[in-house]
C-alpha cells in the first residue's frame, strides 16, 4: 500500500512533545506512544518525565528539559499509512470514523467477568483444543477468523475469559466474521522473559568472559498477557498499533474497546490493500489483453504481407510459363502439352482463380 510521508524537523517535534501529551501526539503520526518515544530517543529528543502533565494541570512550575544540540540533524520522516485509506474505496474513511466514534463514545465499556458463563461456541472450541494440549493455533470452522491463544497453563482461565468477552463483543457488533468484508486474525499471547542461567553466571564469574551464547539464557513465562492483531502486513507494523500489553498500571482486560478500534483500523487498511491488489491485477490483465491483441494484429499483418509476396511470386511464375508457352506455340504449334501447360499456369496464377 502506498504511504504518505511527513517530514518534521527535530526542533518542531521537540516543541510538540512538550506541549501535547505523548499518547495524543502519537496518533497524529500513526504511532503508539511507545513508538513515538523510540523515535524521540533515536533523535536525542528529551521527553516529559512521569508526572509532568499532572504537575502542569495543578499549576505547579515545571521546566522542560532543553533540547541537546545535534549537528547535521536530518528531518524526521513519519510514514502516514492510514491517511491513504479511501483511495480505492472513497466511502471507507467515513465508515471507519463512524465505527471508531461509536466505539470510543460508547457508554458501555466492555467488562471481563470474574468467571466465564455460557461461553461462545468459538471460545468453547478453543477451550477444547487447549484441553487437548494444542495451544498454538485454532481455526474456526468455515471462517477466516483465527483467534489464537498461546499462554502457560496457569494463565489459560484468564486468557479464555478475556477471549470469550472479546468474541462476544465482536459478535454483538457484527464483526465475528470480519470487518469491511475483511478478516483480521488476532490472539492472546504471553510474553517470555529471558535471563542468564545459573550455570552461565558461574562460568562468567570464573572465566571473566563477556560473550553470551544463546544457550546461556533460560526462557520463562512472564505472566504478562498481550492482545495482538496478527496482520500479514508486517512491513507496515510501525504505522498502526498492533498489540496491547499488561503493564505496571494497565491490564489488557481494560483495553478491549481500544483493541476493537485497532481491529477496525487494520481491517480498513487490509481491505484497501486488497482493493489495490485487485485493481493492480485488473490493470495487468488489461495490459496483457492489449499486448495480446497488438501481437495478434501484428501477426495478421505479417501473414498478409507474406501472402502478398507469395502471390506475387506465383503470378510472376505463371506469367513466365505463359510467355514460354507462347514462344513454344510460335515455333512448334499447339499440342496436348501446350494445353496442359496453360492449365498449370492457371493453377499457379492467383489471379486466375
Amino acid at each position: 500500500m502506498k504511504t504518505n510521508t511527513v517530514e518534521v524537523t527535530r526542533e518542531n517535534l521537540y516543541a510538540e512533545v512538550w506541549t501535547t501529551p505523548m499518547i495524543k501526539l502519537a496518533k497524529k503520526y500513526s504511532l503508539s506512544d511507545v513508538g513515538l518515544r523510540k523515535v524521540c530517543k533515536r533523535n536525542n529528543i528529551p521527553t516529559p518525565p512521569a508526572g509532568y502533565w499532572a504537575k502542569l494541570e495543578n499549576d505547579k512550575k515545571v521546566k522542560p528539559i532543553p533540547l541537546p544540540p545535534m549537528e547535521n540533524a536530518a528531518p524526521i520522516i513519519f510514514h502516514m499509512m492510514f491517511d491513504n485509506i479511501g483511495q480505492e474505496d472513497p466511502t471507507l474513511p467515513d465508515q471507519v470514523r463512524q465505527l471508531i466514534d461509536r466505539e470510543e463514545k460508547s457508554a458501555e465499556k466492555i467488562v471481563v467477568p470474574d468467571s466465564m458463563i455460557s461461553p461462545h461456541p468459538i471460545t468453547q472450541e478453543i477451550s477444547e483444543k487447549l484441553q487437548d494440549g494444542k495451544v498454538d493455533y485454532y481455526k474456526r470452522i468455515n471462517s477466516d477468523c483465527v483467534p489464537q491463544i498461546w499462554v502457560s497453563k496457569p494463565l489459560i482461565p484468564r486468557a479464555l475469559r478475556i477471549m470469550d468477552t472479546l468474541i462476544k463483543a465482536l459478535d454483538e457488533r457484527g464483526f465475528i466474521d470480519g470487518i469491511f468484508e475483511q478478516s483480521v486474525a488476532y490472539g492472546i499471547f504471553e510474553d517470555i522473559d529471558s535471563e542468564l542461567s545459573e550455570r552461565a553466571k558461574k562460568r562468567i564469574r570464573e572465566t571473566g568472559e563477556t560473550h553470551r551464547y544463546e544457550f546461556d539464557y533460560e526462557r520463562k513465562p512472564s505472566g504478562r498477557l498481550k492482545l495482538e492483531i496478527l496482520t500479514t502486513m508486517t512491513f507496515h507494523s510501525n504505522g498502526l498499533q498492533r498489540n496491547w500489553k499488561d503493564g505496571k498500571t494497565q491490564c489488557i482486560e481494560n483495553c478491549l474497546n481500544e483493541f476493537i478500534c485497532g481491529l477496525i483500523r487494520w481491517s480498513a487498511v487490509e481491505r484497501e490493500q486488497r482493493l489495490e491488489w485487485d485493481r493492480w491485477d485488473r490493470e495487468q490483465e488489461e495490459k496483457k489483453r492489449i499486448a495480446r491483441e497488438k501481437a495478434e494484429r501484428a501477426a495478421a499483418l505479417q501473414a498478409k504481407k507474406d501472402q502478398l509476396r507469395w502471390d506475387a511470386d506465383r503470378w510472376e511464375k505463371a506469367d513466365q510459363i505463359r510467355r514460354y508457352i507462347a514462344a513454344h506455340e510460335a515455333k512448334r504449334g499447339s499440342c496436348e502439352w501446350t494445353k496442359w501447360a496453360k492449365e498449370e499456369a492457371d493453377r499457379i496464377d492467383p489471379l486466375a482463380k
